[in-house]
């Protein structure tokens, strides 16, 4: 899909990048210049960022601490929310603007863990459900550090009212917004447009040729229609498709 790179250099190269739909935040991205069919794999500590036109998706390399805490796992004391490791990653622009901005991490399991940066400083909105043992029962708990921290991030808003959100792209995403808004009087920008249910339709035709008994069909001509339903953008790539003869 044609978009651009932005390199650590601050030089922008316009192009094409091969959008794979990604399930977890990416790592590197294949990406070829209009000039050159020749395809260059570009990693996090090679390019600053980069855009896709078609789906309005923006990715920047940031250094995020990781915290594994996990449902899997059964926990005697609460978990430390201390970052024990760290990794570089694109993360997706949200909701860009010259208060806050909003970032989204999406891990390995699929999970979605969001970042503020706010006077070039990056933090995660801390929101993690755990599970916890006591005198012998199992309790699932929540860290939902979040609302202090928004609530912490907002004060130099005295009269911004907008309630706490729940920890969700589109509540977090128009909170952050509104209070851009409060400072500048005007919408802040969201590269990312809430796509919603998305239809392509499929006709095929062939030829079926089939000699193993016991079925032996020589050359027949086929054909069919199918419909592909294409979800919202935040379940990444899924889709659904059905079709008939």
């Amino acid at each position: 899909m044609e978009g651009y790179i932005i390199t650590m250099e601050k030089d922008t190269v316009k192009g094409f990048i091969r959008h794979e739909g990604w399930t977890e935040s990416p790592v590197n991205i294949q990406f070829k210049t209009k000039e050159n069919d020749l395809e260059e794999k570009f990693s996090v500590y090679e390019i600053n960022e980069f855009f896709i036109l078609g789906t309005g998706e923006l990715y920047k390399s940031k250094k995020i601490g990781v915290l594994n805490i996990t449902l899997d796992q059964i926990y005697s004391t609460a978990p430390s929310l201390l970052a024990k490791d760290s990794i570089q990653i694109f993360l997706q622009e949200i909701v860009s603007g010259k208060m806050a901005r909003l970032y989204e991490f999406v891990n390995t399991a699929e999970e979605s863990h969001f970042f503020v940066e706010k006077e070039d400083k990056l933090i995660e909105l801390y929101n993690y459900p755990f599970n916890k043992e006591v005198d012998g029962k199992k309790y699932l708990l929540v860290y939902d550090e979040y609302k202090r921290q928004l609530a912490e991030l907002t004060r130099d808003a005295e009269k911004f009212g907008s309630a706490i959100p729940g920890y969700l792209e589109k509540p977090l995403k128009r909170y952050i917004e509104n209070y851009n808004q409060y400072f500048s009087g005007k919408n802040s920008v969201s590269p990312v447009t809430d796509n919603g249910l998305t239809f392509d339709l499929d006709l095929n035709a062939g030829l079926e040729n089939w000699h193993e008994l016991p079925l032996d069909v020589s050359q027949k001509l086929t054909y069919g229609v199918g419909v592909r339903m294409n979800l919202p953008r935040r379940f990444r790539n899924r889709f659904f498709k059905v079709g008939c003869l």
